[in-house]
C-alpha cells in the first residue's frame, strides 16, 4: 500500500473518515501461501510445506515442483528435502536469502539488483 503523498489530500482523506491510500496490491491464494513459507525459511532455516498448503488447499508437490531456482540449490546441496518439509543445511545458511528467493514468485531472475549470493 501506499499513502496518499500530498499533504492536504492525505489529511482530507483522514477527516472524511477515509484511508490515506491511493494505491496497493491484493494478495492472491499463492501469494499468501509462498509468504508463509518464505518466512518460514528466513526464520527458522526450514519449513514444513504440507500444513501451510493445506491451509489454502494447496498441494506442497506443486509448490516444490513451480522453483526451478530450487532445485539447482538441492543439487548443490544447499538445501534438503525430506517429503515436503525442505532445510537449509547448517553449512549454507549463509545462503538462507537465495532459498527464500527460489519460492518468490515475483522476483524477476533476469534483473540482478544486489550482487549474487551464488
Amino acid at each position: 500500500m501506499q499513502n496518499e503523498i500530498d499533504t492536504r489530500a492525505y489529511c482530507q482523506s483522514i477527516a472524511d473518515g477515509k484511508l490515506a491510500t491511493v494505491k496497493g496490491y491484493a494478495l492472491t491464494k499463492d501469494d499468501l501461501i509462498r509468504s508463509e513459507i518464505i518466512e518460514r525459511i528466513m526464520c527458522d532455516f526450514g519449513v514444513d510445506l504440507d500444513p501451510i498448503c493445506a491451509r489454502y488447499g494447496a498441494a506442497a508437490q506443486d509448490m516444490l515442483n513451480s522453483s526451478p531456482r530450487l532445485q539447482g540449490l538441492l543439487s548443490a546441496g544447499v538445501v534438503e528435502l525430506d517429503g515436503a518439509s525442505l532445510a537449509v543445511r547448517d553449512d549454507s545458511r549463509f545462503l538462507v536469502r537465495s532459498v527464500a528467493a527460489a519460492f518468490d514468485a515475483h522476483l524477476d531472475g533476469t534483473k540482478q539488483l544486489h550482487s549474487r549470493a551464488v
